[in-house]
């Protein structure tokens, strides 16, 4: 008889599925790697395999989250036998070992064997080939049945009652064991509830602990989102109470013009309406009520299309491609003198710097801005280094009059007056300070704007890694434009995890506009002001987080 491979049955398939376990290993789950490859959900990539050395198959746990198991158990190791059924996942195979393992006790083992009334191993193993048994005993002789005689009616009578003689001993036996089956079961009760009780497992510490947080903190969520119910709501109801005054304030109006116009007044209704009601000014009158005209004087209006801007698509930039853009910005922010760069020229590359994701487009923006601020601080101390010059030089001409020229010189000069005194050289350097300063001042106003185009796109990032980015240079930058167009940004992506910083950059704000406009973009963001303190600002932030 040939050697029969061991294998793996599938049972759960609904076509005969059978995989030979080669010697060595045999991988088993969802990645196609595995030698057995189960397309499942709730099998893992990795789920468990098997190992094979000569005729003993081991299976071992993959270190899967849903571990296999081999008739119930987990796996860890166990060696196969003929019939077990490993269930990976949803599948359930059952193993067939080879024919050695299944092959019957050597003849020594027969007698003992056959003693025993146990089922042979053939029988046992529904795998195992069908045998055949020894020869059936021989036939014994037949005997003549004995005749008995008849019974007669009496003798019946008295069979029958003793055939229901053990019906009523089992009742009684019933009727008298059912009062101790009852007892039994009775005090069995709290015994069960106390092994019941103590299979539970004892609650962990530190999960009652995170669950009490977890409590705590959805409470003051409900009593946050209920404090904003009822804030929304006063302020709702006092804005219609407001606009309930303004409607019935213009219907009573609408009714007197309506009446002076049945009465037949000399007035017509455009001069009704420049009346003002007393107590009121012009203003006041068409705030509330606007100007009322009739048809005739009414101007045609022409259909109007209102466009709403849209936010650009954000672009994903390598940082290659970043660095070339921020590279082009720079030099020409830096040939602001040539007086050909324009906002127009740097608006394309800033467009692709704003809408892109990550934070080096971000800190581009703000490295471009450092440098626009940086030559634009130098061309105002060259303008006002020019005018101290200038100053300085007509001071010493007031201040010495003998280096004035004669009075009789026909040389004039408008701008070093003989009568302040001077000299030639004093005239030309005076000259040459004035045309600095005009100068530096042109590439000032050249300049300017290239900076406030900067500081728009500043204001217009939206990306959530290029706002982060920005949260981190807030309050390490001085400069107030930067710090206002930051805010703008975080006003304009409704971005509340920037409230912390903008708190605290309120707190060490000098200036009235720098608060004011940080104040203004907490206000958009929080709801409602909260005032000129960091304090109120934070606690809201730690409420509502």
């Amino acid at each position: 008889m040939g050697v029969e491979e061991p294998r793996l049955i599938r049972l759960d398939s609904d076509e005969s599925e059978e995989h030979v376990l080669p010697e060595g290993e045999t991988r088993i789950g969802r990645a196609r790697a595995n030698a057995i490859c189960l397309r499942a959900s709730t099998v893992s990539r990795f789920h468990c395999y098997l190992v094979r050395n000569g005729d003993d198959v081991r299976v071992f746990d993959g270190k899967s989250k849903n571990p296999a198991r081999l008739n119930g158990e987990p796996v860890c190791g166990q060696l196969l036998r003929t019939g077990q059924v490993l269930v990976v996942g949803s599948a359930e195979f059952v193993y067939q070992g080879t024919v050695a393992e299944r092959a019957p006790v050597p003849a020594a083992a027969a007698p003992a064997r056959a003693a025993s009334p146990a089922v042979s191993p053939q029988a046992a193993s529904p795998f195992a080939p069908a045998r055949p048994g020894p020869a059936p005993e021989a036939a014994r002789p037949a005997f003549p049945a004995r005749r008995r005689p008849a019974l007669s009616a009496r003798t019946r009578r008295s069979g029958t009652g003793r055939a229901r003689e053990p019906a009523m001993i089992a009742a009684l036996v019933v009727l008298l064991a059912a009062p101790a089956v009852v007892w039994l079961v009775v005090s069995g009760i709290p015994a069960l509830q106390e092994k019941s009780a103590a299979r539970i497992p004892a609650a962990d510490p530190a999960a009652s602990d995170v669950a009490g947080e977890i409590e705590a903190r959805i409470a003051a969520v409900e009593s946050s989102r209920d404090r904003e119910i009822e804030r929304t709501s006063a302020r709702s109801a006092k804005k219609i109470d407001e606009l309930s005054a303004q409607l019935l304030e213009l219907h009573s109006e609408l009714e007197r013009l309506r009446a002076q116009g049945s009465a037949g007044g000399e007035k017509t209704q455009r001069a009704a309406a420049q009346e003002l009601p007393s107590g009121k000014s012009r203003d006041q009158r068409e705030k509330f009520y606007g100007t009322i005209s009739g048809l005739e004087d009414e101007p045609r209006r022409e259909p109007t299309t209102v466009v709403v801007p849209q936010k650009p698509p954000r672009v994903r930039l390598k940082p290659e491609e970043v660095r070339k853009i921020a590279e082009r910005l720079r030099r020409n922010v830096e040939d602001y003198a040539t007086h050909v760069i324009t906002p127009a020229i740097l608006a394309p590359d800033l467009e692709k710097l704003l809408t892109a994701e990550g934070r080096d487009a971000a800190s581009a923006l703000i490295d471009l801005e450092k440098h626009a601020r940086d030559l634009l601080r130098t061309t105002d101390k060259s303008i006002a280094s020019n005018r101290k010059r200038r100053a300085d030089l007509l001071e010493k001409a007031r201040s010495d009059p003998s280096s004035a020229p004669p009075s009789s010189d026909p040389k004039a000069y408008p701008k070093y007056s003989p009568a302040a005194g001077g000299r030639e050289t004093d005239q030309r350097w005076l000259d040459s300070f004035e045309t600095a300063m005009k100068i530096h001042q042109m590439h000032r106003e050249y300049l300017a704007p290239l900076r406030e185009a900067i500081l728009v796109a500043i204001a217009r990032v939206s990306a959530p890694e290029g706002l982060d980015e920005l949260r981190i240079r807030l309050p390490i930058d001085d400069d107030e434009d930067l710090c206002l167009a930051i805010a703008r940004s975080f006003e304009g992506a409704r971005w509340h995890e920037s409230i912390p910083a903008l708190a605290r950059r309120l707190s060490s704000a000098r200036s009235d506009r720098l608060r004011g406009g940080l104040r203004k973009s907490l206000a958009a963001l929080v709801g409602e002001d909260l005032g000129d303190r960091s304090a109120p600002w934070l606690e809201w932030w730690e409420k509502r987080r």
